[in-house]
């Protein structure tokens, strides 16, 4: 039978008709090896007009084949060089999704720089100036939507020679005067093509210079746990989670993506962009709004107009897809909602944890009854959801086990991945390959990522202990910039250290268990990972939306809670319209006490949950925790160290005055919630 060797760690040379129309920028060029621009040309070469990116404009929806985003990158390069960038040079990306968006870092990358993709998400001016600064960017990327973040801090970016703006609208900023060039796109690709074509030897050489474990993108840590560091990422590492993350999820070419995370989060990066690449599918930007809850609101009109294959998320997000699941249905009420709900639960038991499913005689008599609703129900939830869906990959921290029993129930499974930035992210993840999800677990380690698990003396531990987990291998970041002592801390003898504690199952399966950094520690000494618990109680108890624990070296733990305002509005009106009462509060603050105190008395929670580390009293919060203050990153992970420093005072009083929840704080914090709702 004929075989074919894929080209590794070579480039195949790929059709004369698209390296010729690149103008000779992809030609003869041999030995790059395991690179990010191999992976462009490889795509380019097989399947040069097919659809890379679409975004939406006015005029509808508009497409770029992946000759078409290699042309535009090979522009960018070329204007990037013509301003003298040289080889390792760092140039700052920040700019909503967007077709653009991909061409500036391909062309960024084709001109030998350093990507510095920087969140949209973040509003703080000093966490913007931080990366600038720190990175020592030579030139920025960024939009109309976002070029004042960066005009801004200009006087104090001595090093920043100039801005792309990847719109043409000039007028307002250039009544400005900004101290440095301000180029529009339209200028940078025509200036760029004429280098380009002036200089095909100069481009051709620069390519043949990039090597397999030079630095492409210098990219952030969201600082939950301390401040932010830089992590270098190779062209290796990405090539590596690109190259062989298109295998773990078999499903028929062409795919389609409604790439919902911000660009900049390595997850999108590596699992949206450059999966995508090398799969030669397509992706769309979400269309952006005047605001980011405008943004948001667009997302189901694009799914549906999209049709995603499958789509990349974060916790929040399911949730937020269950919610809008579960209402519309309520709303539609009758027979079919009846139906929904038996299917749902029909399935959760019948299910199992997917790796095991049940075959007990009653599961037996379920399945063929599940079956048959299931092809009812998840038809017509699959038709809002764009009519293609056929799984989510979840990410950026863990992802509430009843969600995932829930859609798998639904027909449409969330696959949990684990990862971090540092490792390119992706060392695990459950995926449609049988015998590869188990729900609970953040699936089986990648064929590049070699897991261990380490005690407290260094040692490996077996199977199903748990100690930090450490990952080998080529996906492995370069190092944190210019810190190197972080560097020889973080990889030690080839190991990186996450940072995480987890176990490896007796079928190879990772489990998270938390955040060495996040973890509660009892006045004896004793410590406790919390994000179990605390996603317990957000899941189980109605009246809480948020919650953290808290416990530094304190006789009890105890608890900070953003109540679920809409549930406490449903209890008032339950009380015949009493209002908002001192007496109808503590009735709220009551249940909540009472739930909590559960987690002590129930022994069937006992059991699981130690009685040092589960609350013994609580605070309630006047806000969320959010990005717009600064206690969540960009990843909707909790910051904890910002909500200590913002709450240190009610902690304080906790163990102080307020040990007994039924107190007036509590009851002026509902009160300011419920105004709120009011409004």
């Amino acid at each position: 039978m004929p075989t074919s060797k894929r080209p590794t760690p070579g480039c195949e040379t790929g059709s004369e008709e698209a390296s010729l129309t690149l103008g000779g920028f992809f030609a003869t060029i041999a030995g790059m090896g395991k690179t990010i621009i191999c992976l462009l040309r490889e795509t380019v070469s097989s399947h040069p007009d097919s659809l890379y990116m679409k975004e939406r404009r006015p005029e509808g929806w508009v497409g770029a084949t992946f000759r078409e985003v290699a042309e535009e990158a090979r522009r960018v390069a070329g204007f990037l060089l013509s301003r003298g960038l040289r080889k390792g040079d760092r140039v700052a990306l920040l700019a909503e999704g967007r077709n653009s968006w991909v061409s500036a870092e391909l062309g960024i990358l084709l001109a030998g720089g350093i990507s510095v993709p920087i969140s949209v998400k973040i509003r703080e001016r000093g966490e913007i100036l931080l990366r600038l600064k720190h990175s020592e960017s030579r030139l920025a990327i960024t939009s109309e939507k976002h070029v004042a973040k960066i005009t801004g801090l200009l006087d104090e970016l001595p090093l920043l020679e100039g801005i792309l703006l990847l719109d043409e609208t000039l007028a307002e900023l250039s009544r400005r005067c900004p101290p440095v060039p301000l180029w529009p796109w339209g200028d940078v690709l025509e200036a760029g093509k004429a280098f380009a074509d002036a200089s095909s030897q100069v481009l051709s050489s620069v390519e043949e210079a990039i090597q397999e474990d030079d630095p492409a993108t210098l990219t952030y840590t969201s600082g939950t746990t301390a401040e932010p560091k830089g992590i270098l990422l190779s062209h290796r590492n990405y090539w590596e989670n690109a190259s062989d993350g298109d295998a773990m999820y078999p499903l028929p070419a062409p795919l389609y993506m409604l790439l919902i995370l911000p660009w900049d989060h390595s997850f999108a990066h590596t699992a949206g962009l450059f999966i995508f690449l090398k799969k030669a599918s397509v992706i769309a930007a979400v269309e952006p709004a005047g605001t980011e809850l405008g943004t948001i609101r667009n997302i189901p009109r694009n799914m549906k107009e999209v049709g995603p294959t499958y789509l990349l998320v974060v916790p929040a997000l399911v949730e937020n897809f269950r919610k809008t699941i579960q209402t519309q249905i309520r709303e539609r009420g009758g027979i079919g909602a009846a139906l929904f709900r038996t299917a749902i639960a029909l399935g959760t038991r019948v299910n199992g944890n997917w790796f095991r499913k049940r075959w007990d005689p009653i599961s037996l008599a379920a399945w063929p009854v599940y079956l048959l609703l299931r092809a009812f129900i998840a038809r017509k939830v699959r038709v809002s959801l764009g009519g293609r869906l056929v799984f989510m990959v979840s990410g950026g921290s863990a992802c509430s086990i009843d969600h995932v029993r829930w859609f798998t129930a639904l027909g449409i499974p969330v696959y949990q991945g684990y990862g971090l930035s540092e490792t390119g992210p992706i060392i695990s993840a459950n995926t449609n390959k049988k015998g590869s999800f188990k729900i609970g677990s953040s699936g089986r380690p990648f064929p590049w990522a070699e897991v261990r698990i380490e005690g407290e003396n260094g040692e490996a531990l077996p199977q199903c202990e748990t100690g930090e987990i450490c990952v080998r291998g080529q996906c492995v970041m370069l190092g944190y910039w210019r810190n190197e002592a972080a560097t020889r801390e973080a990889i030690v003898d080839g190991w990186f250290h996450t940072g995480d504690l987890g176990y490896l199952d007796e079928d190879g399966f990772l489990f998270i268990v938390g955040r060495i950094k996040s973890l509660l520690v009892g006045e004896n000494g004793e410590k406790y990972s919390p994000e179990t618990l605390e996603q317990h109680i957000v899941d189980n108890v109605p009246l809480v939306s948020q919650v953290m624990l808290y416990n530094q070296q304190k006789p009890f733990t105890v608890a900070l809670v953003v109540p679920d305002a809409q549930r406490v509005r449903e209890m008032l009106e339950a009380n015949d319209g009493t209002g908002a009462t001192d007496a109808v509060l503590d009735a709220v603050i009551e249940e909540v006490r009472l739930a909590l105190q559960r987690y002590r008395k129930d022994p069937a929670l006992s059991s699981v949950f130690v009685d040092t580390w589960t609350p013994k009293t609580f605070a309630l919060l006047p806000e969320t925790f959010s990005e717009e203050n600064g206690t969540m990153n960009s990843s909707l992970k909790m910051v904890r160290r910002r909500i200590v420093e913002r709450y240190q005072e009610r902690i304080r009083r906790l163990y102080d005055v307020e040990e007994e929840p039924l107190n007036p704080s509590n009851r002026e914090v509902l009160r300011s919630w419920l105004a709120r709702e009011s409004t």
